[in-house]
Formats: C-alpha cells, structure tokens, sequence
C-alpha cells in the first residue's frame, strides 16, 4: 500500500509540475493569493456564506476522520459537517465514502469487513485522488499541496456511533448514505443510532428509492437527494427538505424557494465564482468544500469589496 500510495503521490507530483512549467507565474500568483486568502481569513471574525465541510475539514485531513471532523467543528465559518457512511457485514455503520479500502495491503469490500472482535479503531489505507478537475486552476499548487499532506495521517475506519455526540449541541450534520439499493438493515440501524439527535440531522442519499423508503417510515427525519445528472432532476419533484446538487447542473435546475440546495464540490476560486455569479445561486444554497477556510476566506473577499 506505501507503495502505492508513493506512486499516487509522484503521479499528482508529476502532474502540478507539467502544470507549473507551462504556467508558472500564474501559478505562483495564484498559489501566493490563496495563502493570502486563508490568512485573513484566520484573522476574522466575519464569516457570513453558507458552508458544508466535505468529509470534515478534508482538505489538509484524511476524509471522514476524527482529525477532519474535529477541525471542521472548530471553524466558525463552518455551518454543517458532511461524512460518507456504509454498513458492515456485521452491521456496523462505519465511516467511509469508496465502496473498498485496503486493510494490510489487501483491497477489502467494505460490506465484507466484520468488525464483530474489534473494539478499537480499525486501522486502513486510504489515499485517493478525488476532484482532478481543479488541478488545471490558477489556485492547483495551493489545493494539491495541502491535499498531499493528508498522507502523512493513519486513516481509521470510525464507527458512526463513536462520533455523534460531538453533534448533540454542536453543528449540523449531513450523513451520505453510500447505497444502490433500498437496504433495510441499514435503513433500521440508521434509526437506532440517529433517533436522539433528528432535530440535528440531515440524511442524504443519491440512491432514490433508499430515501423515499426511509422518508415514508421515518418522516421525521431531513432528507436531501443528490442530483448528479440531468436524469436525476425530473426527481426534484418529490417532497425532500432540499437538494445535493453537482455544480455543473445548476443552471438546469428549477430553484423552489422553500427547499435547500447544496452545491458540491466547490474547492477552487474559478468554481466559487462561477456558483455564486450564477443567475440560480441565492440565500438558501450551501457550498460544499474541502477547504472551508479557503472558500470562506473568499466570501469574505468579497464582501470588504
């Protein structure tokens, strides 16, 4: 597993430097820009936008982990705290957003991983490339090399039972329930654990038919359906308290003033203003990022101009 996540690393490595000889100055402005952005905005006290922290604080942490999720609840620019869940063999709801991950070297299913004998943590091997797509911004060598620095942290497979009581009186949270089916084991598990805290609660799904089972036996809950595709809006018509919507498709969708929208994944300065100076944006829409410092930082640019 070292090794490969060695080759990851040289890979990206090799990417940003192709990336920065044919571009370097404005790179470098960028990268310098960003650092500045992020320095003010530790320095303020005014933090208005709407922001979801993507798996934590998993820009500088590895994802769905304590350290991430902890340093995403310290924020205060930091409205909701979203994770990725899936469940067990052994019917244990953990933390983790790939369907596999590596335990010893060896890629295990998930839904395969029993956990029956393990009290502690169980130790695995998570280094993955997500959100390439802002590797060709002028802010890439400020977003990559706080990515790389995730490897230098152990990754855990963390049980949701262990980290809600952070949430009890705290932040938001949205639960991405990674399913393709309509698991009632899940579905009831789910509902043991997350009973006391609904009034804190959203539960999210791109998996239609999950949500509209769980929503019509437990309306209770806040449920919001992930739009990853134009398919996927003629969907928006059913009753959920809002929408994850893919940034791209924001100008295809019909805004109703009474749900919620959450953008995803918005990391880059590029991405921000395109979102924010789109024509559907407005006061009801949450921008989720792995760099919520960053983003904020950008907001509050914004606003002293």
């Amino acid at each position: 597993m070292k090794k490969r996540i060695k080759k990851i690393r040289n890979l990206t490595i090799g990417i940003v430097t192709i990336l920065f000889l044919g571009n370097s100055f404005r790179l470098i402005k960028g990268n310098k820009e960003a650092l500045k952005v992020v320095s003010n905005h530790q320095n303020s006290n005014n933090h208005e936008e709407n922001i979801v922290a993507h798996r934590g604080f998993s820009g500088i942490y590895p994802d769905n982990s304590y350290l991430a999720i902890s340093k995403a609840l310290e924020l205060p620019c930091v409205d909701m705290i979203e994770i990725d869940v899936r469940l067990t063999s052994d019917k244990t709801i953990v933390l983790h957003h790939d369907k596999n991950t590596s335990i010893n070297d060896l890629i295990v299913s998930i839904s395969k991983v029993d956990l029956t004998d393990i009290e502690d943590d169980l130790a695995i091997n998570d280094f993955n490339l997500y959100n390439l797509g802002d590797i060709n911004t002028k802010d890439s060598i400020f977003l990559f090399s706080r990515y790389l620095s995730k490897s230098k942290y152990q990754s855990y497979l963390i049980r949701l039972k262990n980290i809600l009581f952070l949430f009890k009186d705290s932040k938001t949270l949205i639960i991405d329930i990674k399913t393709n089916k309509v698991d009632y084991q899940f579905i009831e598990e789910l509902n043991k654990l997350l009973m006391d805290y609904q009034g804190n609660i959203y539960i999210q799904s791109n998996c239609y038919e999950f949500l509209i089972y769980m929503q019509e036996k437990y309306p209770s809950y806040k449920y919001l359906f992930i739009v990853n595709s134009k398919n996927d809006i003629t969907k928006m018509s059913s009753n959920f308290d809002g929408f994850t919507i893919n940034y791209k498709l924001l100008d295809d969708i019909i805004v109703d003033d009474d749900k919620l929208y959450f953008i995803y994944t918005i990391n880059s300065k590029e991405k921000y203003l395109n979102v924010i100076n789109n024509e559907n944006y407005h006061e009801n829409m949450y921008i989720i990022t792995d760099n919520p410092d960053y983003i904020c930082g950008l907001h509050d640019k914004l606003l002293r101009k």
